[in-house]
């Protein structure tokens, strides 16, 4: 869920490279920060009730939910219906931030602890999940709703692990970041009866994608210089090699930012056949 330190000086010196370079190319859309792999989308369908029953609450649909569920469903309403629904998400990201690996910390500042050590922090969301608004009559409905169908915020955060290798003990780069998702569609369903026991029913959504990104590489200092024994000691002040991260804005070795918006359309539809003693649901929703 985290671009890792030595991907964040590979692409360091990839960006330096290519601007060397200077050749003019033109590039398909891209990433190369480890942070979106995280990204979690919510299929589930709205409502605390459809939730409980999971996916058999597309045969009954009988309450205003079923705009999203299934809009064949809103014809079983005998009365205009206003569902509010909540919803509360907890995303958790892990981040090897400090510690030493592949060998023996040099006990010099802060490289006393052995093995890595994973720093994991926590980020809380709440939002209106679906709301929405049926208004029936005997043989058909129609509804207009609004569906948070993501909100997304994951943040990493690591200090900068040691590692022994063939050159000497040489420091990862404190590493920072965050991204923010934001997916709402706003549409309408209507359904018709077609008889005692069955009804269809179709809607369109208007969705609006909105994303923000930002890694960032912190320098320890002196950059990229594999440090003897005796001067080890010399450089345990913070933003130093053997010292805490720096974490201010004036000390960003690399940073890759990301934004975007969008909007398009998605299609969903529905049938449900409906008898004294049981009922035979489908739907189909279309992505934006």
């Amino acid at each position: 869920m985290s671009m890792s330190p030595i991907a964040l000086r590979l692409l360091r010196l990839t960006l330096a490279a290519s601007l060397t370079a200077a050749v003019p190319a033109t590039l398909a859309a891209q990433t190369t920060g480890g942070i979106e792999a995280g990204v979690q989308f919510d299929f589930s369908l709205p409502g605390a009730r459809s939730l409980g029953m999971a996916g058999a609450f597309v045969s009954v649909a009988d309450d205003a939910t079923a705009a999203q569920a299934n809009p064949a469903g809103l014809v079983a309403l005998s009365k205009p219906e206003i569902s509010v629904e909540g919803r509360g998400w907890n995303f958790f990201s892990s981040l090897p931030s400090s510690g030493h690996a592949f060998g023996s910390p040099t006990n010099v500042g802060v490289d006393t602890v052995s093995d890595l050590q994973f720093n994991e922090l926590k980020d809380s969301n709440f939002s209106a999940g679906l709301i929405s608004a049926v208004f029936p009559s005997e043989t058909w409905a129609v509804s207009v709703y609004r569906h948070q169908f993501v909100n997304f915020t994951n943040r990493i955060e690591g200090e900068g692990p040691f590692r022994t290798s063939v050159l000497g003990v040489e420091r990862f780069n404190p590493t920072r970041g965050q991204i923010d998702l934001d997916i709402v569609s706003y549409g309408g369903s209507a359904a018709v009866r077609l008889g005692e026991q069955l009804s269809v029913g179709a809607g369109i959504g208007f969705y609006q994608f909105d994303i923000s990104v930002i890694n960032q590489a912190f320098l320890v200092r002196p950059n990229g210089e594999v440090l003897s024994p005796a001067r080890r000691p010399l450089f345990t002040g913070t933003g130093q090699q053997f010292g805490s991260a720096d974490f201010r804005a004036a000390n960003v070795g690399f940073e890759q930012q990301q934004a975007g918006d969008d909007t398009a359309l998605g299609f969903n539809a529905g049938f449900l056949w409906r008898t004294d003693v049981w009922s035979i649901g489908g739907a189909y929703r279309q992505g934006p």
